[in-house]
């Protein structure tokens, strides 16, 4: 089966580092990448186009941020069921108690090497291995 990631990232390397360490773990994978929130929020709102297995956002991203993307796709009702992983480099209790508004969403450290990136890749896998609730 291959999975669909809808992956919200700024920084390229972290894309390119993502998708190397995916690949390393053998899992088939299509990722659709937006690298700011407004092309994201602007996905978010469409009826169109195919959901996607997982959502990845970075908390941090210019135009609109993780946290609003996280309350427009709480209204989604096409996106139910769909899991949610939250990263950030920041650690704040802050950020943390944001996040934490969104019962089923994921908050995961943004990994600084090609190491944290792989063990990323492995909860990505994991939570994919889950069987999922369609949404209407």
């Amino acid at each position: 089966m291959k999975y669909r990631l809808a992956v919200v990232e700024d920084n390229a390397a972290d894309l390119f580092l993502l998708e190397h360490a995916l690949t390393k773990l053998e899992l088939n994978f299509q990722i659709d990448s937006f690298s700011d929130g407004e092309k994201a929020r602007a996905y978010l709102q469409t009826e169109e186009g195919e959901r996607p297995d997982l959502f990845l956002f970075d908390l941090n991203l210019p135009r609109i941020g993780g946290l609003e993307l996280l309350r427009v796709l709480s209204l989604a009702q096409r996106f139910t069921g769909v899991p949610v992983m939250v990263w950030s480099s920041g650690q704040s209790p802050e950020e943390r108690a944001a996040v934490a508004q969104f019962p089923a969403v994921q908050f995961i450290a943004k990994p600084m090497d090609l190491g944290g990136f792989l063990e990323i890749g492995k909860m990505i896998h994991e939570t994919l291995q889950v069987p999922k609730v369609d949404g209407p």
